[in-house]
């Protein structure tokens, strides 16, 4: 995946924590919560239709996970210009989350660079362009949105450990499955920051 950051400094690559053995890992149930916003009434089908399949998704992975979302018309936008991990440029957008507790994700049609989409801790926006790309190439474009999700669950700690900086998965020794219909997936990856055991 594209690395990826929202407002703040830029995550250096090599700040990555350290890893949490599986043996240590006790999953405890434990609610989180999503706004998923739509810029355009003609765009708020594909938002349910990326809720639905977060939350299938979310429940096959990680299981002690519920994950609570809403999806709404966007009603405050911000852009933002700061650098990514590259130390590149980019202008982009997010929506501040309906309230506290909450994480925010916003899907847009506007022009957030070559990226799938970016994300921090609190907010993260996907592109629906890239997003039909990677439905057209035989993947799977939750693919896209968990990973910009679990960007805004950022130093949350889940069963014993701090969610991690979603791009460090190679530091963690993970690497990405081939799916079955040939684009590469990070199921094992997701599992382990979303505070389940890497290994079914």
């Amino acid at each position: 995946m594209t690395r990826s950051d929202l407002p703040g400094s830029p995550v250096a690559p090599g700040r990555c924590d350290t890893p949490v053995d599986d043996d240590r890992i006790r999953e405890v149930s434990m609610d989180l919560f999503l706004d998923v916003f739509f810029e355009g009434e003609a765009d708020e089908e594909l938002a349910r239709r990326a809720k639905e399949d977060l939350v299938a998704e979310v429940g096959r992975l990680a299981p002690h996970i519920t994950l609570n979302v809403d999806v709404l018309p966007v009603t405050d936008t911000r852009e933002w210009r700061n650098q990514d991990v590259q130390g590149q440029w980019f202008n982009a957008w997010y929506h501040e989350p309906s309230g506290a507790g909450r994480q925010s994700l916003l899907i847009t049609d506007r022009d957030i660079g070559a990226v799938e989409g970016r994300g921090t801790g609190g907010y993260a926006v996907v592109s629906m362009k890239k997003m039909a790309e990677k439905e057209r190439g035989g993947g799977y474009s939750v693919d896209i949105v968990i990973h910009e999700w679990i960007h805004t669950l950022r130093g949350i700690e889940i069963n014993g450990h701090r969610v991690p900086f979603v791009d460090c998965a190679t530091e963690y020794d993970f690497e990405c499955e081939r799916g079955p219909n040939g684009p590469d997936r990070w199921t094992a990856w997701y599992r382990y920051c979303l505070g389940a055991r890497a290994t079914e």
